[in-house]
């Protein structure tokens, strides 16, 4: 019995950490069909983890699980298309990662100011009934609470004395520029990672919390959803 189960645990442990090569695996047939009708087959090589590993530890590179060494073998792969492996390697130091952004938002209201319930002047009530995380009372609590001290004839006369300010929405402009645009400031190319001061100022990825004033940058594209960071 003891065995079983940990046959069962190690089953279930190897499934969760291949899970993703198993997706891959039956994906590959597929988009090797698809190149293949595209390029032409004479268009096309492919390899195998273990050539594309000998290339790379031939070149004196070898991969951590810090360091999976992505851009390394990217190379190795090309090298072994081509088969060609050059004297001089690169030292893989100026290497070009690709980000995803988001290309629209997801959420098209920005905010909603609530409805506020007053009488004489003084605010008693937000919102009909509750929201989520709602702690001050709703037209619903304070109603209820007023009935309980003064009577129903009472608590009537006094909501129906009350003035309300009707709830607000303001919405998100579906256009407007979301992180991942790529802009210039003085020449030097930068990707937006969020903005700020109602838009007067730009922060871009890997430049820390410095600014860039939105009147002296260059919008080159935006929502482009994958983009060039380094």
């Amino acid at each position: 019995m003891k065995f079983a189960k940990w046959l069962k645990d190690k089953k279930e442990g190897l499934d969760k950490k291949y899970g993703a090569l198993n997706v891959l695996n039956q994906a590959i047939p597929f988009i090797c069909q698809k190149l293949e009708a595209e390029f032409g087959k004479e268009h096309v090589h492919y390899c195998t983890g273990r050539e594309t590993s000998l290339v790379r530890c031939s070149i004196g590179y070898h991969k951590t699980k810090k360091d999976q060494l992505h851009e390394v073998d990217a190379w190795c792969i090309g090298a072994l298309a081509l088969n060609w492996i050059p004297e001089r390697v690169p030292d893989f130091t100026e290497v070009h990662l690709i980000r995803q952004f988001r290309r629209q938002d997801q959420s098209l209201i920005k905010a909603q100011a609530e409805r506020v319930y007053k009488l004489d002047g003084k605010t008693v009530a937000k919102n009909r009934k509750k929201r989520i995380g709602q702690e001050t009372d709703s037209l619903e609590d304070w109603y209820h609470k007023q009935v309980d001290a003064y009577g129903k004839q009472t608590a009537d006369r006094m909501q129906s004395g009350l003035k309300v300010t009707k709830s607000r929405r303001r919405y998100n402009n579906p256009d407007r520029m979301m992180p991942g645009a790529v802009f210039l400031y003085k020449g030097v190319r930068h990707v937006m990672r969020g903005q700020h001061c109602k838009g007067a100022y730009l922060q871009a990825v890997g430049m820390g919390s410095k600014d860039f004033p939105t009147k002296e940058c260059k919008i080159v594209t935006q929502n482009t959803g994958l983009v060039f960071v380094s």
